[in-house]
């Protein structure tokens, strides 16, 4: 099995995604919500991709949402105050 962006995907992933699909479908026929969080380039994009293509692939409906692009990169968010979230700092900074 392979992803589009991950490209070979070993077994025990690929079962991993099963189990975690099997789990999900087995809350009921409405409406779920699923988080997948994690620190940054732990493969949370990779994971919901895979997951919403098993799930996919097993009947249900699959919208994705994804907030990559939600944060500024960090060369840029390191630049703030991290109290207010205004103004990049200064040099010395302040």
């Amino acid at each position: 099995m392979a992803t589009a962006l991950s490209g070979p995907v070993s077994p025990e992933r690929t079962a991993l995604v099963k189990k975690v699909a099997d789990r999900i479908l087995a809350l009921g026929d409405g409406r779920l919500r699923v988080g997948i969080d994690g620190p940054t380039a732990s493969g949370k994009t990779s994971f919901g991709h895979e997951l919403a293509e098993q799930i996919s692939r097993m009947g249900r409906p699959v919208l994705r949402a994804s907030l990559d692009d939600f944060k500024k990169p960090w060369r840029d968010r390191h630049l703030y105050d991290r109290r207010s979230g205004i103004g990049p700092r200064s040099p010395n900074g302040r």
